[in-house]
């Protein structure tokens, strides 16, 4: 799938961009996408945007928020 008229190829859409050093987001832009400390969990499952306080808390934020396992080989394991 490519991102937009660009040659940008990812395997599902780009809907966010998160770019955090401990405490805090750095400013950036990727792709049209502005960096912010906000992502979604779970379309299902989620209860909406979920804030990521700190990077280190990136995933357990994710799993326990929005039920969504950011740990390829975790969530691959049989």
């Amino acid at each position: 799938m490519r991102w937009g008229a660009g040659e940008a190829q990812f395997v599902r859409p780009v809907h966010g961009l998160i770019l955090m050093h401990d405490g805090r987001t750095i400013p950036g832009q990727v792709l049209g996408l502005v960096s912010d400390n906000t992502t979604r969990g779970h379309r299902f499952m989620s209860t909406g945007m979920l804030t990521i306080a700190r990077a280190e808390a990136y995933e357990a934020v994710l799993e326990k928020q929005g039920h969504v396992i950011a740990c390829f080989p975790t969530s691959a394991a049989p």
